[in-house]
């Protein structure tokens, strides 16, 4: 079964036998540090609305740190204004992330009424790197023999989230684009500063890394990029289905 998120999801506050629609964080756009706080504080009095908004803007004030650090901020005490530079940083990455969604894969039983649905990792039979990057949400990991070199994830963030990352966290790229033999290069990123914790540079560094494709008589197909390393990913048939022991149980009524 594979799923396709089309519009953000819908929340309700009930109280008191009440039930209103809440107002998500997400939909909340700002460019000044005071729109930020503003925001905050309209958001989070939906749900604790037995503070008072000096409390609501203490704890926006602290939440400056952990919302921005990956952009730049570097008070950890969240007293510092964040500058128009770095909200506009996030903006650029929240606009990119909710643009688009990845199609999501879980795998079904039904029998009689009762369906059980659990995360699952295969993908269409048959499918290129090509086809699966940026369509699937994913999580490759390059190996060399039995030790990561690299991992792979389609990525929208492009501040803070590189698509390709190596194992030691010590160098990361962004995929511009996969063909059926290479991915395509970008930029690469490296850590700005050791203050910074999240926040990575990026500068002009084209290139491609090539790959191979082989199909596998396992039902996985194996993605070799030389010296960057393996990534294998499996095809989902009749006879490789996960394990539902642990699957979410639902009940089918009409």
């Amino acid at each position: 079964m594979y799923t396709r998120q089309l519009a953000p999801s819908v929340s309700y506050i009930e109280r008191g036998g009440v039930k209103k629609l809440y107002k998500e964080r997400e939909s909340y756009y700002f460019t000044t540090d005071a729109e930020y706080l503003a925001a905050y504080i309209d958001c989070n009095e939906q749900i604790y609305d037995n503070l008072t908004k000096e409390q609501l803007e203490a704890e926006a004030k602290a939440s400056r740190y952990w919302t921005f650090m990956s952009y730049g901020y570097t008070d950890s005490t969240g007293e510092d204004v964040v500058s128009n530079e770095i909200i506009a940083k996030f903006n650029k990455v929240r606009a990119a992330n909710i643009t688009y969604y990845l199609v999501h894969i879980n795998a079904y039983e039904i029998s009689g009424s009762t369906v059980k649905i659990i995360n699952d990792s295969r993908f269409p039979a048959g499918l290129g790197l090509n086809e699966i990057y940026g369509v699937y949400n994913f999580t490759g990991t390059l190996m060399d023999g039995s030790t990561p070199t690299y991992t792979l994830t389609y990525s929208t963030n492009v501040y803070s989230d590189p698509a390709l990352v190596k194992a030691d966290g010590t160098e990361g790229y962004k995929v511009a684009a996969v063909t059926a033999n290479a991915l395509v290069i970008s930029e690469k990123s490296s850590r700005e500063s050791a203050t910074i914790p999240y926040y990575m540079s990026y500068v002009a560094a084209p290139e491609t890394i090539s790959y191979t494709t082989t199909k596998n008589d396992d039902n996985t197909v194996t993605f070799d990029f030389g010296a960057a390393g393996k990534a294998t990913a499996t095809y989902a048939t009749s006879t490789n289905v996960p394990d539902m022991t642990l699957a979410d149980t639902w009940t089918i009524s009409n």
